[in-house]
C-alpha cells in the first residue's frame, strides 16, 4: 500500500505538465464504414517526436470506451514517456456513438446477444470493422509501425478478449481491466482453451486487472485464470492481478498504469550488469555469476545460442562454466525490448604466483598526481601504509594510484571488487583483466581470478574528474570448493 501511496502522488504531481505539454489537438477522424453501414469517428494523438523525426515509426494503442477511457489513457501514456519507461506512442481514441437500440457498446463488444442489453451480439461485426477499416486506415496515414496494443474496461475488456481469442494477430498488447467475462463466459473459456496451446506467442503480452474478491468471482475472472494457467504456453507473457479496495471504476488508474508497465517492460530498461562481471574461469571449476534483482527475466545458455524464453531462467545467480558459450539475455514482456547482457569472462589458467610470501609487507604505497598521470609525471603526493587516504588529495583533478604485493596461501578463485566515484584502471601481477577502464560509480565492478599460491601484486589509479572521490577496493577470497568469500576481506584499500 505505501508503494501504491507514493506512486499515485507521484503521477499525480507529474499529469498537470503532462496535460499542459498536451496542448496539441488530435486528428480527428470520420469514416463511412461499409462493415458497420454508419459513420464512425476516432481521434489519433501522434506523439511531438513525429515531427522532429519525420521517418521515425511508432506503435499504436488503441483506446475503447475513447470518450471516458481517452483522457486517462493519454495522461498514463504521458507520465510513463516523460519517465522514460513507455516509447512515445501513438493514441487513437474511439469513442462509441448512440444508436436506435441505445449505446454502440452494447452492440459492438458484446460476442452474444444478452437479454439485459438491447441489440448486443456483434462483436464479431465491430472485430471485422477494426481489422479492415480501422487499423489500416491507421496504419496509411500515420507513422505507425505496425505494432499495437488494445486497451478495453468493462465491456471493452470482454471485446479485448473476445479479439484475442478470436484473432490474436491484431494485437501484440492487451491491457484489460476488470472485463465483464460474464458477457460471454462459457464461450471465451472454450475459445481461451482450444487457442491458447497453439497460440503464436511471439510479440504478445497480456495483462487483466480484476477486483479482489467479490469481483473477482462476479466478474467471471475466476474462471477464467486457471484456463490461462493451465493451457497458455510457458513463451507467453500474461498476468492477472487482483487489487484490493477499487471499485470498477477505480480499478481502471491502476490497472492502466500498471498494465502500461507491463505491456512497455524491457523500454528504457538500463544495461544489465552481471556480477563478477570480468576474469577466468578454469576447466572443470565454474563459478557462480548473479544479478541482485529477482524481478528481471533472465534467460541464459550454456551452448552458445540466443536465449528465449523456453531457456533456463537464471534464478540469482547461474553458474558458467564455459563463458565462450554461455550467453545471457532479459527478455521483454512483448519480445521487442530483449536486451543482450554482456560480460567479459574467458576460459583461461590459474595465474601462478612468485617471490618469498615472508618478506612481502602489509602496506599501500600510493602516489597522487595533478590531472594526468604519464611515466614522466611527478607526484604531489606519495607515502606508504597499512591504511592510507586516496580520496582527498587536495587538487579539483587528480589521478590515485595505489598498489601493494599481498599473498595467497592456497590455490582458489579470488573476487576484487571496485567501488567508488570514478573510473578506474586495475592490473593484477601487471596485466589487465578487463578490457576497459572500468567505472564503478555505476554499479560497482566484481573482476574473479584463479590465483595460485604465492605472492601477488596489484596496482590501481583512479581518475577523479569532479565532484568528492569515494573509491575503494576491496578483494575477497572464495572459501575452498564453495561459491562463498571468505570474511573479513583479504584486503581493503
Amino acid at each position: 500500500m505505501k508503494r501504491w501511496i507514493g506512486r499515485v502522488i507521484g503521477v499525480l504531481a507529474v499529469m498537470p505538465m503532462v496535460a499542459m505539454a498536451e496542448e496539441a489537438k488530435p486528428v480527428h477522424v470520420e469514416i463511412e464504414s461499409k462493415v458497420l453501414h454508419e459513420s464512425r469517428a476516432f481521434d489519433v494523438w501522434v506523439p511531438d517526436e513525429a515531427a522532429k523525426q519525420p521517418k521515425r515509426r511508432f506503435e499504436v494503442l488503441y483506446v475503447l470506451d475513447g470518450a471516458s477511457n481517452g483522457p486517462l489513457v493519454r495522461n498514463v501514456t504521458g507520465f510513463l514517456t516523460q519517465v522514460g519507461l513507455m516509447q512515445p506512442t501513438i493514441v487513437v481514441s474511439l469513442p462509441n456513438r448512440d444508436t436506435p437500440a441505445g449505446d454502440s457498446r452494447n452492440r459492438d463488444f458484446t460476442p452474444i446477444a444478452l437479454p439485459q442489453l438491447a441489440g448486443s451480439g456483434k462483436a464479431d461485426v465491430f472485430l471485422v470493422f477494426l481489422r479492415d477499416e480501422v487499423l489500416p486506415y491507421v496504419d496509411t496515414h500515420f507513422p505507425s509501425n505496425g505494432v499495437r496494443t488494445l486497451h478495453g474496461h468493462s465491456l471493452g475488456g470482454t471485446f479485448a478478449l473476445y479479439a484475442l481469442a478470436t484473432d490474436p494477430s491484431l494485437f501484440g498488447g492487451y491491457v484489460i481491466l476488470d472485463p465483464s467475462v460474464w458477457a460471454d463466459k462459457e464461450g471465451l473459456l472454450v475459445a481461451f482453451a482450444q487457442k491458447l496451446p497453439t497460440m503464436d506467442v511471439r510479440g504478445k503480452a497480456i495483462y487483466i486487472a480484476a477486483r479482489s474478491g467479490r469481483g473477482y468471482d462476479d466478474m467471471g475472472i475466476s474462471a477464467l485464470e486457471p484456463v490461462f494457467r493451465d493451457k497458455a504456453p510457458k513463451e507467453l507473457s500474461w498476468k492477472v492481478v487482483q487489487y484490493a479496495d477499487e471499485t470498477h471504476s477505480s480499478i481502471k488508474f491502476k490497472g492502466t498504469y500498471d498494465g502500461f508497465r507491463y505491456t512497455w517492460k524491457g523500454y528504457g530498461q538500463a544495461p544489465i550488469h552481471l556480477d563478477p562481471f570480468g576474469g577466468i574461469v578454469l576447466p572443470g571449476k565454474p563459478i557462480a555469476v548473479g544479478f541482485a534483482s529477482e524481478d528481471e527475466d533472465i534467460r541464459y545458455t550454456t551452448d552458445g545460442t540466443q536465449p528465449g524464453k523456453q531457456s533456463a531462467r537464471m534464478e540469482l545467480t547461474a553458474m558458467v562454466s564455459v563463458p565462450e558459450k554461455t550467453r545471457f539475455r532479459l527478455m521483454s514482456n512483448k519480445g521487442i525490448y530483449d536486451q543482450d547482457i554482456a560480460h567479459h569472462l574467458v576460459t583461461g589458467k590459474a595465474i601462478a604466483g612468485r617471490g618469498n610470501a615472508s618478506r612481502v609487507p602489509a602496506a599501500w604505497r600510493y602516489a597522487i598526481f595533478d590531472g594526468a598521470r604519464s611515466s614522466h609525471s611527478k607526484p604531489l603526493k606519495e607515502g606508504a601504509g597499512e591504511t592510507v587516504d586516496i580520496n582527498h588529495p587536495g587538487p579539483a583533478v587528480f589521478v590515485a594510484h595505489a598498489d601493494r604485493d599481498f599473498v595467497v596461501k592456497e590455490d582458489g578463485y579470488h573476487l576484487f571488487l571496485l567501488e567508488g566515484t570514478d573510473k578506474a584502471t586495475l592490473l593484477i601481477d601487471g596485466k589487465r583483466y578487463l578490457p576497459y577502464d572500468v567505472h564503478p560509480a555505476e554499479h560497482g565492478d566484481w573482476l574473479v581470478l584463479p590465483l595460485k599460491a604465492g605472492v601477488h601484486s596489484l596496482s590501481v589509479d583512479f581518475h577523479h574528474e569532479s565532484g568528492t572521490a569515494a573509491n575503494s577496493v576491496t578483494v575477497f577470497q572464495y572459501v575452498s570448493g564453495t561459491q562463498e568469500p571468505v570474511m573479513p576481506p583479504l584486503m581493503r584499500l
